[in-house]
């Protein structure tokens, strides 16, 4: 009796003995045949081509927070002062345009955020709730990266998983209960400083996976539709992030403009072709060239 999988019977393999010879054709093709070349490989779904669009977009962006962060945590952490550092306001309200977490250093009123940073840069750094955060831009970096899991290579892959998952674990793991109850103003500002030193050193590190993951799209990923769109969305963002830097230092008049200027060719990694061409002479029309 022959049971159904419905009513419970099962499935074996089953052999079926020939009296005769079995015939070995088979319509699939030789596996010697000669293969046509092909440049194939426009199957990218519209679905894929959204999500390599903002994987650009995203790559782009967490690297030009990351560079302008670090640049504002060297500053803030190595010197004493404002006094010391004249360009400073400058670059966290800078920061507070770039990442849209308004109203920010922009605030007004008693004690402005801008004269003790420390809170509203832990606040951007940490703050995966609040979106523009470092931490909310990571999280919508690995959320858009695992959808592309599938289109990008095993090296790709690696590189970007060390950037996101490690990133995001140094950061969670420096991450404070901000503010701390019970802690006067004085020693919560130093326990932030000390934060914000420890942040400094994961920063440099993530600018380095960045680099790397960069590095892997100019040379390993094939110039395809998915490059194509990939490519789109790191120049849209970098566009659209210089923009805005430029228009939040270079837009105001200031008394001294040579720290600004140093550090807009820090932020955008071109102090060293500045100082091939111009020497050590700093001006606004050269730092725009």
């Amino acid at each position: 009796k022959v049971g159904t999988m419905q009513g419970g019977g099962g499935s074996k393999d089953t052999w079926l003995l020939a009296d005769v010879p079995v015939s070995t054709f088979s319509l699939l093709p030789s596996p010697h045949r000669p293969m046509l070349l092909s440049r194939a490989g426009g199957d990218l779904s519209s679905r894929h081509a959204d999500n390599f669009y903002w994987l650009g977009r995203y790559i782009e962006r967490a690297e030009s927070v990351v560079r302008l962060l670090r640049g504002i945590l060297s500053r803030l952490t190595e010197k004493s002062g404002m006094t010391e550092v004249p360009e400073l306001p400058t670059l966290l309200r800078v920061l507070t345009a770039q990442t849209q977490t308004f109203p920010g250093f922009f605030e007004k009123g008693p004690n402005p955020p801008i004269e003790q940073p420390e809170g509203e840069l832990l606040s951007v750094i940490f703050d995966g709730e609040r979106a523009g955060s470092l931490a909310s831009t990571l999280g919508l970096l690995q959320r858009v990266a695992s959808k592309v899991r599938d289109r990008i290579s095993v090296d790709m892959w690696r590189t970007l998983s060390h950037l996101m998952v490690d990133l995001m674990a140094d950061l969670n793991a420096m991450s404070p209960p901000w503010p701390q109850d019970g802690q006067d103003e004085e020693t919560t500002q130093l326990d932030a400083r000390g934060i914000l030193s420890d942040v400094l050193e994961v920063l440099d590190a993530g600018i380095s996976r960045l680099a790397a993951f960069s590095g892997l799209i100019a040379e390993n990923l094939t110039r395809g539709q998915s490059w194509t769109f990939l490519d789109m969305g790191r120049r849209i963002e970098r566009s659209l992030q210089v923009c805005s830097l430029l228009r939040n230092t270079l837009g105001f008049e200031m008394r001294s403009e040579g720290p600004i200027l140093e550090a807009l060719l820090e932020i955008a990694d071109s102090a060293m072709t500045y100082r091939r061409r111009y020497l050590s002479m700093l001006q606004a029309s050269p730092v725009l060239d």
